[in-house]
């Protein structure tokens, strides 16, 4: 085997694992596909400006940069190529017959919506009131009067700008946002193992040995249920809001996303707030049948079906349970929810100094 290979493929693995793998077919299909609709909008612009020299050499020189443009993007050069598309479709909007200008700032109002350009109610705002001053509302039909081109133009090309910064934006989130949810899984995974590491190693033992595990020792499975589990809902709490809000973060924030700083510092957080969580339910503040009992925080053992030698149970075999009690399970949920929930702990402690901030005064 050659040894010389071998980085690479390593190297290969890893970008696969976290989401730095790059489509340059697809890329390029998509390219090809808006530079062909470059060069039919340029064909019929100079059938439109045949009579105007000025007009005809401006397209005949978009037209020659537009030829440059890659037939076939690369992982190094599909940026590049997206970028003087866009910029040579921006050129276009200069050109654009006056005429034409408030049908197409509409249609791109429309393509600003579909894409959820987060400007679009702004532009839309801008094109009516464009649309008032540009026009001679006192004819049927309005007429275009004197200035209704510089106001119309500048509009189109600010909404295409906008667009493209939206596309260009995605382009560029795309592979951070494989690559921050790769890790937040991997992550997610890593707290999942260690929530369930305990009931593994009961099962694993019991197969084993086939004899009945003994957690006589186990003093500080309450504790370690509550860090893994609060752990484990920081994590998921992270992937969800990623799903859920990616498209209405930043390029810095979708950045810091991926960071291992700060996926490790949200696992913290969710670590801390189930710590702050484990001993405010210790304390007795509060209490009910939603809250664990820590006197009967345990893992029940027992076999099932109870009986085997009844007439109705002839055939069935036993199995040992092994499983949290109510009071275990229930301080895993308030853990879990503790670190999925970003504001549950300060809000309790909000609560908690009002709370002894009025019990002061009353003194």
């Amino acid at each position: 085997m050659d040894g010389g290979k071998r980085p690479d493929r390593l190297g290969e693995f890893f970008g696969r694992i976290f989401g730095r793998q790059y489509d340059p077919a697809a890329d390029a299909t998509m390219l090809g596909f808006l530079i062909s609709t470059l060069q039919v909008r340029i064909q019929i612009l100079e059938a439109r400006f045949a009579a105007d020299p000025a007009k005809t050499q401006f397209l005949a020189r978009i037209a020659a940069d537009l030829a440059k443009a890659p037939g076939i993007v690369s992982a190094t050069d599909g940026n590049k190529a997206w970028t003087e598309a866009y910029r040579l479709e921006r050129l276009l909007t200069m050109i654009e017959p006056a005429e034409n200008l408030a049908r197409e700032i509409q249609r791109r109002v429309d393509e600003a919506f579909d894409e959820n350009v987060v400007a679009a109610p702004r532009l839309q705002k801008r094109l009516d009131a464009a649309l008032k001053d540009a026009f001679d509302q006192t004819k049927t039909p309005p007429e275009l009067n004197a200035q209704g081109e510089s106001i119309l133009r500048p509009l189109l090309l600010d909404v295409v700008e906008e667009i493209h910064w939206t596309y260009q934006r995605k382009f560029c989130v795309r592979p951070i946002q494989r690559s921050a949810s790769n890790r937040i899984i991997l992550a997610a995974v890593f707290a999942f193992l260690a929530l369930i590491f305990p009931y593994l190693y009961l099962y694993f033992w019991m197969w084993w040995d086939a004899k009945p595990a003994t957690i006589e020792h186990w003093s500080g499975l309450p504790l370690y249920s509550t860090l893994t589990a609060g752990l484990f809902g920081a994590f998921f709490s992270r992937l969800q809001s990623l799903q859920t809000d990616w498209n209405n973060l930043s390029l810095g924030q979708a950045r810091d996303a991926r960071d291992w700083r700060s996926i490790l510092l949200r696992g913290a957080v969710g670590m801390g707030g189930a710590l702050v969580l484990y001993f405010f339910l210790q304390s007795g503040l509060v209490s009910g049948s939603l809250f664990p009992e820590f006197k009967s925080l345990t893992l029940s053992q027992f076999m099932y079906p109870a009986i085997v030698d009844a007439p109705d149970a002839k055939g069935l075999s036993q199995i040992r349970l092994i499983l949290p009690d109510a009071a275990l399970a229930l301080l895993v949920i308030w853990s879990f929810i503790a670190g999925f929930s970003e504001r549950m702990v300060p809000g309790i402690l909000a609560a908690t100094e009002t709370s002894l901030s009025n019990a002061a005064q009353r003194k």
